[in-house]
């Protein structure tokens, strides 16, 4: 007979060849019906200064009327160590661009690895996205990678 692991003796005797992905008991897989979606922060008056982002429902964080520079805090940011993530913020800016100045997580400022080692300037009367792929590298230290693509 057949004695390859990926194929089952079904009804019959007729043997069919199973999915080892699809039928792994592993806890980590996963399996996608539809179209993902991913719950986004609408902060219609985003102001300026020091804010607080909240990470627990949201990655992607929609800022409009933001009327001077962001010292971004990002909270409840439940990222184990040796796991990443990344935060978003979609900047709508008006006829003088802002940007995200600082990020802090929980408080701790960090220092932000920008892509060609220059710290981005926004679009003025664009629209902005400002990523930031955060690796935990440590019991409290992260490495912080940021960039800016401007649309328009």
């Amino acid at each position: 007979g057949i004695r390859d692991p990926l194929w089952s003796r079904g009804l019959g005797d007729v043997y069919k060849r199973q999915d080892s992905f699809t039928t792994s008991t592993a806890a980590d897989k996963n399996i996608f019906n539809q179209t993902t979606q991913e719950k986004t922060n609408i902060v219609a008056n985003a102001g300026s200064g020091g804010k607080d982002y909240d990470c627990s429902g949201a990655g992607i964080h929609h800022l409009s009327n933001i009327s001077g520079d962001i010292d971004a805090n990002l909270t409840n940011l439940a990222l184990l160590e040796g796991y990443s993530t990344t935060v978003t913020f979609v900047l709508n800016q008006s006829s003088q661009a802002k940007v995200i100045k600082t990020l802090s997580i929980g408080g701790s400022s960090q220092t932000v690895k920008w892509v060609g080692g220059v710290v981005p300037t926004g679009t003025a009367s664009g629209t902005d996205a400002m990523s930031f792929s955060i690796i935990r590298t440590g019991a409290s230290s992260y490495t912080v990678l940021g960039q800016l693509v401007p649309f328009s």
